[in-house]
């Protein structure tokens, strides 16, 4: 934690020391990195032009650095050493990666990457004249972040924070009074319509957990800012007026991507990338000697970016894009209004008002048209089931994987606070999986251990430690745990065993665990029924799939977790290049 508190601390200020830029200027910066991403995607079609591209940032790298760091020399060539390609723009044969790795992502969340693409980014928007080399360098990289992020969505599409991340995020910062100041002045503007700022190429990291936004906020000396960031969605009734008029165009969600599999530091990260952030109130206090300046901020998980779009601003393409800003401001008008009540009855009005005005000029009617609801800021959205079969090193990604080894390791030594260390770093919404999980199959001889158990039946083995009073108190909240998310109760073993946690919780007469691993059943099937279709999706899976399936040592999924849910839904991603089987059922 230590080292991310100073990692975070400097991303944080250098941040809050950026310019921002709204009105002309971001106009302006916008259409010279649009000749930058145009040049990028014109080339990335074929296969010599694509070979230039890569040579040009290994180039430009070492004419930045005369002897470049191994690291970032490692990662850049892992980047830019291999073609990639938005998964549905891939033709051919997709490759068998080393692992399912997305090293752009992780690149950018480390402390070298960040530093080497915001001195970049930072450049190309400072500088009066922007070189193409660097320009072209910088849309580069980022055009391979944005391939992974969108494969990352793709390839998770079955739970809905990939697919289309909503909810509340949080930054937390040390600023200079005068950095306030310039976020006051935002706030202030008398026009609702200008209360937005934007940095145009910019990766922000932010994260759904307010402990760790506040260790970030007082990582520093200075002022203390957070900002508390709403994310929505496209209104969905201006989405198909627009994907109706323009049925090839492709509107991706990639701007709010979780992330905290692939960063190293694990933390409950959503990465934001080239987000237009409107600010909505700023409000700031007195405590001790410092001042703490809190702003509410709403964007949109909404762009067009993609290979299909070659960032041209003339014709057919300038129309599309000037639509599709239409549909933008009248969602992010309708969503401020929502977000304005309680705070300012003429900014509500306000927004109203635009939004209304946005409506007509897109042609839709807005009588009877439902409003934005808002609650989903107080909650976490909609859960999906996943069940992760994927037993391999190489099925995920390295960073995740080496949390799911550590976490197993400990559960086979009876390190419970190990276990629950690692589980707490992970995204609330994600906590669940970790108990029914199968384990990593690796080469390492003496991590063999109970291979067909989950972390789950690790703790009906174990029963309460004795003599440690730390080990004990961390397996009763783990207990705690399992019962609070609902984790599955009806998981057998994966050996030829096929135990419940409660049937080995009894063998071991560990009877006050019983009540607590006893099946909830909501839905009951007859066992012959479960069975049966069990068999037949495993054929289904095995028909379409088995190839990869075998590769990849995939632990199939148990139809008897179903009759735990209310509904007999969950979503399953087969393993392959960035996981693009799936099935939802």
């Amino acid at each position: 934690m230590a080292n991310l508190q100073r990692f975070f601390g400097q991303v944080l200020t250098n941040l809050s020391s950026q310019s921002v830029f709204s009105g002309e200027e971001e106009k302006r910066r916008m259409d010279v990195i649009r000749r930058g991403i145009q040049t990028v995607r014109h080339s990335w079609r074929r296969q010599d032009t694509q070979e230039e591209l890569r040579q040009h940032v290994l180039r430009f790298v070492e004419s930045q650095h005369q002897k470049p760091n191994p690291e970032l020399w490692e990662y850049l060539n892992g980047i830019v050493g291999n073609f990639d390609d938005y998964v549905d723009m891939r033709e051919g044969e997709m490759r068998t990666p080393r692992h399912n790795e997305y090293t752009a992502v992780e690149f950018y969340c480390s402390q070298i990457g960040y530093d080497f693409l915001f001195s970049l980014i930072s450049r190309l928007l400072r500088e009066d004249t922007v070189e193409d080399d660097s320009l072209v360098a910088a849309a580069t990289l980022v055009e391979y972040l944005t391939i992974e992020l969108y494969n990352l969505r793709i390839s998770n599409l079955g739970d809905p924070r990939y697919a289309n991340f909503q909810g509340v995020t949080h930054r937390g910062m040390h600023v200079s009074p005068e950095v306030a100041e310039e976020y006051r002045r935002i706030a202030n503007r008398e026009d609702v319509r200008q209360r937005n700022f934007a940095v145009p190429l910019a990766l922000v990291s932010t994260t759904t957990s307010t402990e760790t936004m506040q260790k970030f906020a007082a990582c520093g000396e200075s002022d203390t800012m957070h900002w508390i960031i709403h994310i929505y969605g496209l209104d969905p009734h201006l989405y198909q007026i627009y994907h109706e008029k323009y049925p090839d165009g492709i509107v991706t969600s990639i701007c709010a991507m979780p992330v905290g599999h692939i960063s190293a530091f694990g933390e409950q990260e959503i990465l934001l990338r080239g987000a237009f952030f409107h600010i909505i109130s700023m409000r700031s206090e007195t405590v001790g000697s410092r001042q703490a300046h809190t702003i509410e901020i709403m964007m949109l998980n909404t762009n067009r970016d993609h290979g299909t779009e070659l960032s041209l601003n003339e014709g057919d393409k300038k129309e599309q894009r000037d639509f599709f800003g239409k549909i933008i401001r009248a969602s992010r008008y309708e969503i401020c209004a929502s977000l304005a009540r309680g705070i300012s009855s003429e900014d509500v009005r306000a927004y109203e008002e635009l939004a209304e005005r946005e409506l007509e000029a897109i042609g839709a009617n807005s009588s009877g048209r439902p409003t934005y609801d808002t609650a989903f800021t107080k909650a976490i959205s909609e859960s999906v089931p996943t069940w992760l079969g994927a037993s391999m090193e190489f099925s995920h990604p390295r960073q995740y994987i080496r949390k799911r080894l550590r976490s197993q390791r400990a559960a086979e030594k009876g390190d419970w606070a190990t276990v629950e260390e690692v589980l707490n770093a992970e995204y609330d919404w994600k906590k669940r999986e970790w108990f029914s999980v199968p384990k990593i199959l690796t080469n390492d001889a003496d991590a063999k251990v109970r291979e067909g158990y989950t972390i789950v039946h690790e703790l009906a083995r174990s029963g309460a430690p004795e003599g440690n009073a730390h080990q004990q108190a961390a397996w009763y909240r783990l207990v705690k745990t399992v019962e609070d998310l609902g984790a599955w109760r009806t998981l057998k073993t994966f050996d030829i065993d096929h135990k419940t946690p409660f049937e080995i919780a009894s063998e071991n007469g560990f009877d006050e665990m019983c009540g607590v691993l006893s099946p909830r059943v909501k839905q009951p099937v007859p066992d012959a029924i479960t069975q049966e279709l069990e068999s037949q999706l495993h054929s289904l899976m095995m028909s379409h799939c088995g190839e990869i399936l075998e590769e990849h040592v995939y632990r199939l999924p148990q139809l008897s977790v179903l009759t735990e849910m209310s509904e007999a839904r969950m979503w399953v991603p087969v393993p392959s290049w960035h996981g693009v089987h799936s099935l939802s059922y």
